[in-house]
């Protein structure tokens, strides 16, 4: 008898909404979303400390050694986001979403800014990958519709309407 796993993959699309690599990996999801929140528990696991120092390193040699350490942190927090979405997609066959963190959700341009930092960051990995494209969505998060619209007609001009 299939497994209650295999029968709802039968009737949709099963995505991880997770940072936990290991648990990607045993489940197979078609797609992955993350978010800072899942980030931060995942980056509590022992086995991810290697991509939490590449973060930090990474973070560091862009912003200075003379940059204060809040300064180094905050820039390693986008950075840590985007290795693991580089790690989920070795291992899904699609996308991975990355949530903009939730506490820009009342300011639109900050979590559009957010948002396009993020692809940077990640069009960036695909070049050290020698992809083409990547697949990858920023998730926004709103209070208000009206903001989801606005953001979402930004994004449409910057990116197209893929």
């Amino acid at each position: 008898m299939a497994s209650l796993l295999d029968q709802l993959s039968q009737m949709t699309v099963v995505v991880a909404d997770t940072g936990d690599l290991e648990a990607i990996r045993k489940f197979t999801p078609r797609d992955a979303t993350t978010n800072p929140s899942l980030i931060l528990a995942a980056a509590q696991i022992p086995a991810y400390q290697s991509l939490i120092d590449e973060a930090l390193r990474s973070s560091r040699k862009l912003m200075g050694s003379d940059a204060a350490v809040e300064d180094v942190v905050r820039e390693a927090l986008d950075e840590i986001s985007v290795i693991f979405g580089k790690e989920i997609l070795k291992i899904v066959p699609r996308r991975v979403s990355t949530e903009v963190d939730a506490r820009l959700s009342f300011d639109t341009d900050a979590t559009i800014e957010k948002g396009r930092k993020l692809i940077r960051l990640y069009n960036d990995a695909v070049s050290e990958w020698m992809m083409p494209a990547i697949p990858h969505m920023i998730l926004y998060l709103w209070t208000w519709l009206r903001r989801c619209f606005q953001a979402a007609l930004f994004r449409w001009i910057d990116y197209g309407s893929e």
